[in-house]
């Protein structure tokens, strides 16, 4: 039984998985890959931290990567374990973020978001992303 399930069709893939025109970095889907509004999707374009041109927009970047990793570790929550995950960077119409991952030692399996302005540096957590704004 397949039907609509919000904008695409949902299948089992053993390849990368294309989601908002960004490749997946493997065939499973992750929280992180996901949207919400499918209009609002089109707008947001994603880089991946393992490609060439995440280096390359940091360069042209006011607040380098190495700049939102020391942001990512003032603010971070989790003050005894380090977790750093990269995710790479969300590109929108009004702003540019450096999208981190940390381990929440207080829920299992609990990553937060954060979020760093790539122009000014603030920088924004997030428990349920993308789902919240």
């Amino acid at each position: 039984m397949f039907g609509y399930v919000g904008s695409h069709d949902c299948r089992f893939s053993d390849d990368n998985v294309i989601i908002n025109n960004n490749a997946s970095g493997n065939a499973t889907l992750s929280r992180i890959e996901g949207w919400v509004n499918p209009e609002i999707g089109k707008q947001i374009r994603k880089i991946n931290a393992i490609d060439n041109e995440y280096q390359e927009f940091s360069k042209q970047s006011p607040i380098k990567i190495k700049d939102a990793e020391k942001i990512f570790m003032d603010n971070r929550k989790n003050k005894t374990l380090l977790s750093l995950y990269s995710y790479g960077i969300e590109i929108t119409p009004e702003n540019s973020y450096y999208i981190f991952g940390e381990e929440v030692e207080s829920k299992k399996n609990q990553i937060d978001i954060v979020k760093i302005n790539a122009k000014n540096g603030a920088c924004k957590r997030y428990t349920n992303y993308p789902f919240e704004n």
